[in-house]
């Protein structure tokens, strides 16, 4: 079947069906010559339209087509376009759930974590909300762990002792690891209790870890004095007898050169309610009974390079709950 549109079938009118359709195409020339080919032309019923996506936020909703759509899926539309053509055109709805990034950080006792212009030191959950790039709220949460911090716990962090002598000093904070350094030997760096002998005035650090690794650090000063005797005794003010390993004995501190014949504590009526004889010191106990907070009088009788003194003055028993990072100073008392 020709389909010729002018006299010399130079244009063609062909109608597509929804089928394939073979043309061929024969030319003769003025010599008789003869040209032929062939075409396929396929006709659809339907073209291709614009595929699209649409991103939403979980529980939004889309009017499409009169319909109400809150799910992810594909709506189709089908129009003609001005060559009659059928045209489908695709929208892919994507229904986006809200965003939640959470984790979890741990810091220490005493110190603090960077969150979004906050500085956060209390254990909790904290977030952050914001909107992603398709508008739909997000939150950056993290789990604060504070973990606690180890407390250096020492008889004394200031020595004055003869030259010479040999002093142990012993933690007793039972830590996971001692990190000990000094301005002369020590017998040990990374034990609980080195000990060393004093030539010189020495300086010795420490730090020490639990199992969080975190961390307290102390500094001890022994000062050698030639003739340790009355002259540089140190007799605390006050005590905290509050089973804290620190500061629960009053005694003297550094009489280790001493001898003590005679140690008696009074209450303030005169009552004499403790009494030894060497300077192992009162535990803030009478007779087997926790002693009230108050001032109490004491009187030490000592003898030192054939030399006797009694030493007399007052102490405050303290029943406070006191937590130490260093050397203990509280205003008028002094605790060592």
């Amino acid at each position: 079947k020709t389909y010729c549109l002018n006299d010399d079938c130079t244009e063609l009118s062909i109608p597509i069906a929804n089928t394939s359709l073979q043309v061929d195409v024969v030319a003769i020339d003025s010599l008789n010559c003869i040209s032929q080919d062939g075409i396929l032309i396929s006709g659809t019923e339907f073209l291709v339209g614009d595929q699209k996506n649409i991103n939403l936020c979980e529980g939004d909703s889309i009017l499409i087509n009169n319909q109400i759509i809150k799910s992810n899926g594909t709506i189709c539309d089908t129009t003609n376009n001005l060559e009659g053509c059928k045209v489908i055109s695709c929208t892919n709805l994507i229904f986006n759930r809200d965003q939640l990034q959470s984790s979890e950080q741990s810091i220490c006792e005493g110190s603090s974590f960077a969150f979004y212009n906050q500085s956060l030191n209390s254990e909790g959950r904290y977030c952050k909300d914001f909107q992603n790039q398709y508008g739909c709220d997000s939150s950056i949460c993290v789990e604060l762990i504070v973990n606690p911090t180890p407390i250096i716990v020492l008889d004394s962090f200031i020595y004055n002792v003869a030259q010479g002598t040999e002093i142990t000093i012993e933690e007793k904070g039972n830590h996971n690891s001692y990190q000990w350094t000094s301005t002369t030997e020590l017998s040990c760096n990374n034990c609980s209790n080195p000990s060393l002998i004093a030539e010189e005035d020495v300086t010795v650090n420490l730090i020490v870890a639990n199992a969080f690794d975190c961390k307290d650090t102390a500094t001890l000063r022994i000062n050698v004095i030639n003739q340790l005797c009355f002259e540089f005794l140190q007799i605390p003010n006050a005590f905290t007898p509050n089973d804290n390993n620190r500061n629960d004995i009053f005694r003297i501190v550094n009489g280790e050169n001493l001898e003590v014949q005679l140690f008696e504590i009074y209450n303030e009526w005169g009552q004499k309610i403790f009494e030894t004889k060497n300077n192992d010191g009162w535990n803030g106990m009478i007779d087997g009974i926790v002693a009230p907070q108050a001032t109490y009088a004491f009187v030490i009788k000592a003898s030192c390079n054939n030399e006797s003194k009694t030493l007399t003055g007052y102490v405050s028993l303290l029943r406070l709950e006191i937590y130490y990072s260093d050397y203990m100073s509280i205003d008028k008392y002094h605790c060592l």
